[in-house]
């Protein structure tokens, strides 16, 4: 019986490791900003290409989105940044904050639309292949890269 209990063990864990899903930034090779010196202001006036999977994952959701140019914990404002046409246009989506309240690496997206006062907050990591968002609960949230400088107008 023990035996047993331990080969299920073993399964359950390899089952875990298979699945993306649970997996943090620095299993795919990111490194917390904070080994290179930055914080998430890397992402301040650029415009960011995101999924909503690591590498190598089942994407169900992309986007690209121009954080706005701001300082260390003052909040800027976010773009969803389309086309440019009537079908896709370039769309205030709410505010984005580099390393609220003081904390390095740390970045917080406010959408307009959301319940105020109920912010997404990630630790932001960085690798060969681009950025990581890693949630409060240890797991990526999104991977992306940087497309260039945000659109304008961009206040």
């Amino acid at each position: 019986m023990k035996s047993r209990k331990s080969v299920s063990a073993v399964f359950a864990l390899s089952l875990v490791m298979a699945n993306d899903a649970f997996a943090g930034c620095e299993e795919f090779g990111y490194f917390p900003l904070t080994l290179f010196n930055l914080d998430a202001m890397v992402l301040s006036g650029k415009n960011i290409f995101a999924q909503d999977a690591p590498p190598g994952g089942v994407v169900t959701e992309d986007w690209k989105e121009d954080h706005c140019a701001t300082t260390s914990g003052a909040s800027g404002n976010l773009y969803k940044s389309g086309d440019g046409s009537a079908v896709d246009p370039r769309a205030l989506r709410g505010t984005w904050t580099p390393n609220p309240g003081g904390v390095v690496g740390a970045v917080e997206y406010d959408y307009a639309g959301d319940p105020p006062g109920n912010p997404y907050t990630f630790t932001l990591f960085l690798g060969k292949s681009g950025l990581c968002w890693q949630g409060a609960d240890g797991n990526v949230a999104a991977t992306g890269t940087v497309q260039g400088d945000a659109g304008l107008p961009c206040p």
